[in-house]
């Protein structure tokens, strides 16, 4: 089980295409976390943050209006960052904001090294 928090403004679109093996809602403001079911390594979880990435770099044409969305994301897997849902939503967290930090389009996994 791993959860990987997210900042974007359209996760709907990206859900349905991840939808069998992500459960996703939103935390608040542009904030997404996501449960990743059935993947139980960190090669398996950055092939679906590939996808997340992929999935949202073509401009949005919303109204004749062309948008551009950046994702960041910070990744806690369970039972290395947490073994209970507070602790890993909290260091997936500290892991989104390294990751905002670093740029946009990137994802960070947690570790001690990204704590504020």
């Amino acid at each position: 089980m791993t959860v990987a928090m997210m900042s974007s403004r359209s996760w709907g679109d990206v859900c349905r295409t991840l939808s069998r093996v992500m459960i996703p809602w939103r935390m608040g403001g542009d904030e997404f976390t996501v449960l990743l079911r059935y993947i139980d390594s960190p090669k398996k979880v950055v092939e679906a943050v590939h996808r997340i990435l992929q999935g949202t770099q073509a401009p949005w044409e919303i109204d004749g209006h062309s948008l551009e969305l950046t994702v960041s994301i910070g990744i806690a897997m369970y039972p290395s960052d947490g073994s209970d849902t507070r602790t890993l939503i909290k260091n997936a967290d500290e892991a989104l904001y390294y990751a905002k930090n670093r740029g946009k389009n990137t994802y960070v996994f947690y570790d001690s090294s990204v704590r504020p």
